[in-house]
């Protein structure tokens, strides 16, 4: 019997030791045959040396040091109880990130969440393709994740972080990146709030209005690096004023998910719904007036 070990070229270069083999049968029985060294026995009391082990001298062509990306400024949290109608303590919670990585692509994350009692809560991400040896599609491009946790019954209300995540690439290395006392969500009497970003944009954003082309409706997300009033002008292609969105003062973070971005149900000041064509959305704030085009498609 032969079996065969793909050692990928994002791999380290150096000397590689089998340190056990196992075999099952059809009846679910299972034997193993341990090569660990003997220095490592004795942090393994419970392993017995069959024989001594087998090494082999491996250069690779590309090999992978470096750990993968985790981009900080785009985590976000949104947390709402399963039962709103009665609060009790079982609460979904939507963690989003981007990662990229530079050679042998995003694997998996260990995701720590934090209770007002101090207790942390592991969780766990992994890409579909963590199993294969290579990364499917371009690794060194931000990619966006998504995981679901759902917390219990009767779980501590209060103030809940993310207090922790370790990402982890095909090759093994770890980033580790602590939010102790940075990300948070809050969970009142069993009831979490409303949808909140958690960390601060570098700049201030007008970004692509979704969906686009769209009708009737629109949102239009943006992100603040600092409080401002904030207003959103939309024109025709004329230039003709056609609707002004007075979104008021508003504090720095991101205002992306539909419960933040700004909204246009497609229709002018008086109420009237507007005609197909191409539109213009203003942002205006304290710093800047940027312009963006959108198109109703009826």
């Amino acid at each position: 019997m032969t079996g065969d070990i793909i050692i990928a070229d994002y791999r380290q270069s150096g000397t590689y030791t089998l340190s056990s083999i196992g075999v099952g049968n059809v009846a679910g029985q299972i034997s193993k045959i341990y090569f660990t060294p003997r220095d490592k026995l004795q942090k393994n009391q419970h392993v017995i040396l069959d024989e001594g082990p087998y090494t082999i001298e491996i250069q690779t062509k590309n090999p992978d040091s470096t750990p993968p990306v985790l981009d900080l400024n785009r985590i976000t949290i949104q947390a709402e109880p399963t039962h709103p109608e009665a609060p009790n303590g079982e609460t979904q919670v939507d963690i989003t990130f981007r990662i990229k990585d530079n050679i042998s692509g995003y694997s998996s994350a260990h995701i720590y969440l934090r209770d007002p009692q101090g207790v942390t809560h592991p969780f766990w991400h992994a890409r579909p393709d963590r199993g294969e040896v290579y990364f499917d599609g371009d690794p060194t491009v931000y990619q966006n994740y998504h995981k679901t946790i759902v917390l219990p019954v009767g779980s501590v209300p209060g103030t809940w972080g993310l207090a922790e995540m370790n990402v982890h690439d095909k090759a093994q290395n770890t980033l580790r990146a602590d939010f102790t006392e940075i990300v948070r969500f809050e969970v009142e009497e069993g009831a979490p709030t409303a949808p909140e970003i958690v960390l601060l944009p570098d700049d201030t954003q007008l970004l692509a209005n979704y969906p686009n082309p769209f009708n009737p409706e629109t949102w239009i997300p943006y992100q603040l690096a600092n409080s401002s009033d904030v207003q959103i002008t939309i024109y025709d292609i004329r230039g003709l004023l056609i609707r002004t969105l007075a979104l008021g003062h508003q504090s720095a973070g991101y205002y992306t998910g539909r419960s933040r971005a700004a909204y246009w149900g497609g229709r002018n000041a008086l109420g009237e719904r507007v005609a197909s064509g191409i539109y213009f959305y203003q942002l205006q704030t304290d710093e800047i007036s940027s312009m963006r085009k959108m198109l109703i498609l009826k």
